[in-house]
């Protein structure tokens, strides 16, 4: 992998992990805001049509859970592990900007999914010949 894929694996990583923290850690008003919108999310969480619902709180902590571990795994992690996480961070996304659209939040809203997904998705289709 090239050392700019490695600053951007790094970088993209420590971001997740960054934005996982005010999910699950009272730090005000970004805890109070990710609250209201997990509230939100719950109601039109994916696997919610096929019988699995979930509370609001749960689905917080699992998500803010899953940012922290895939996202220090894509930063430090080395060879596959690096490619598994940013399959996971790649599906996470996509499903917060599938969950923003169904709320029919304003377009500025998903810039930041969007981005990430972009980014994880160039990291694991853009290359042709490189190797995690």
């Amino acid at each position: 992998m090239g050392v700019n894929l490695h600053y951007l694996c790094v970088g993209l990583g420590l971001f997740f992990v960054a934005v996982a923290i005010p999910k699950v850690a009272p730090l005000n008003p970004a805890h109070g805001h990710m609250t209201a919108q997990f509230g939100r999310f719950a109601s039109v969480f994916p696997l919610k049509y096929v019988g699995f619902e979930i509370a609001a709180d749960m689905l917080r902590a699992l998500w803010a859970v899953a940012e922290v571990f895939f996202g220090a795994l894509l930063a430090f992690g080395i060879g596959r592990w690096r490619n598994y996480s940013c399959i996971a961070l790649f599906v996470m996304s996509l499903i917060q900007v599938y969950m923003l659209l169904v709320l029919q939040d304003p377009p500025a809203s998903l810039l930041m999914p969007g981005v990430t997904a972009a980014l994880t998705g160039f990291l694991l289709f853009g290359q042709r010949n490189y190797a995690w």
